[in-house]
């Protein structure tokens, strides 16, 4: 998320050369993190000139130093970074694939009430990319809470939903102009005679 420069071999390697401002590497990772407000040298260089000129030292003054206060120093408070799953709905018998968005860590889990692995989809611990064909001929739904672990003391939980029908549209909302058209994912078998209702009533929606 807060990667200003890539690697020349790309993203998807996950190896970043440069952090937005704001953010600051840890590991092969950026992390938002937040200077300690207010603090500055005894000779009155803030965190911010301190890291243009590259410098950080164990000198103490008002009771920190810049390893302590600033953040380019290993200091500051860093925070965990957002992530998000989209939710997912396909039809039954079809793949599912997930990735967190944007990838923030080296490390995922998720909680324990989790039933990724009762119907047969797996989490790749590293990536947290989500992946397999529901092991169900009905229509399910798993919800599970995924935790980014971007340090033993940083991390960041979010929502996982994926659900199968017989009929799936690619998003539970969806939106319409003039031209816009949708078609749905099918389980196996014969399917006839659309129909579709709405309340209130849509006459411009056609099936």
């Amino acid at each position: 998320a807060g990667c200003e420069k890539w690697h020349p071999s790309g993203q998807a390697s996950g190896s970043c050369q440069k952090c937005r401002g704001g953010f600051v590497m840890l590991g092969d990772l950026c992390v938002s993190c937040l200077d300690v407000v207010g603090w500055m040298t005894d000779q009155g260089q803030t965190c911010q000139q301190l890291e243009a000129s590259q410098t950080c030292s164990d000198h103490h003054f008002k009771g920190l130093s810049s390893r302590q206060a600033c953040c380019h120093c290993g200091g500051g408070h860093p925070t965990a970074t957002p992530f998000h799953y989209k939710a997912m709905q396909v039809a039954v018998g079809h793949e599912v694939e997930l990735v967190p968005e944007p990838r923030t860590a080296e490390r995922y889990s998720v909680d324990q009430s989790c039933q990724l692995a009762r119907y047969g989809l797996l989490m790749d611990g590293e990536t947290g990319r989500v992946s397999g064909r529901p092991a169900s001929l009905q229509p399910i739904t798993v919800e599970c809470q995924v935790t980014a672990h971007q340090s033993d003391a940083l991390t960041y939980t979010a929502g996982l939903k994926i659900t199968t029908n017989h009929i799936a549209y690619p998003s539970q909302l969806l939106v319409f102009n003039p031209s816009r058209t949708y078609s749905p994912q099918l389980a196996e078998g014969n399917f006839s005679d659309f129909d579709v209702k709405c309340a209130p009533k849509v006459e411009w929606l056609k099936i």
